[in-house]
């Protein structure tokens, strides 16, 4: 086993407990879906959480050659999978019979949850770029611009569900956020 598997495991683990949080909480909204209401903009924050900790996973492997199992490694790695925890764990309630309305609890909590990941998800890209400056070598600003167009959308996406008062915007925003992740690819 390579030096890096142990780091991966260790991040794995945490990143797991993340995911365990949104399942739950996906689970115990369903089972009292009678007594409160649901709505779609909490199920779609949790949704959106599970899909950039399902993208972090094979970024996080393909910087495998340029992370060292030393102590800032290990701390940066820790740091960001107990910030999508706390993200994950904040996008439902602990006590969900003690609310009324999911919708109330995100526009109380989403800049904990939405802010968290996006804290991550901005943390981790420009650490990429650190440990793999080549990537973008010989670039000038629209070079960049191309190269980060799908961030900027993304990034415009999040920042949209993170201050509208608008069910309907921050809906519209998150799905628009979800769609971005298969089409990752392509842009």
């Amino acid at each position: 086993m390579e030096k890096f598997d142990f780091y991966f495991a260790l991040l794995s683990l945490l990143l797991g407990l993340a995911l365990t949080e949104l399942a739950g909480g996906i689970a115990t909204a369903l089972k009292l879906r009678s007594r409160i209401a649901i709505g779609w903009l909490t199920p779609l924050t949790a949704l959106v959480i599970c899909l950039d900790i399902a993208s972090f996973w094979p970024s996080l492997w393909a910087l495998r050659p340029h992370i060292e199992l030393d102590m800032p490694h290990v701390l940066v790695g820790v740091g960001l999978c107990l910030t999508y925890y706390i993200a994950a764990s904040l996008a439902f309630p602990g006590n969900m019979k003690e609310v009324e309305s999911l919708y109330r609890w995100f526009f109380d909590y989403r800049r904990f949850s939405l802010g968290g990941t996006l804290l991550v998800s901005i943390t981790f890209t420009a650490l990429e770029t650190y440990l793999n400056p080549e990537r973008l070598a010989g670039l000038n600003l629209l070079g960049l611009i191309w190269v980060y167009k799908g961030w900027i959308i993304y990034i415009g996406l999040f920042v949209c569900a993170l201050i509208s008062r608008s069910k309907l915007v921050c809906g519209a925003a998150l799905a628009g956020i979800m769609a971005l992740y298969p089409l990752y690819y392509l842009l």
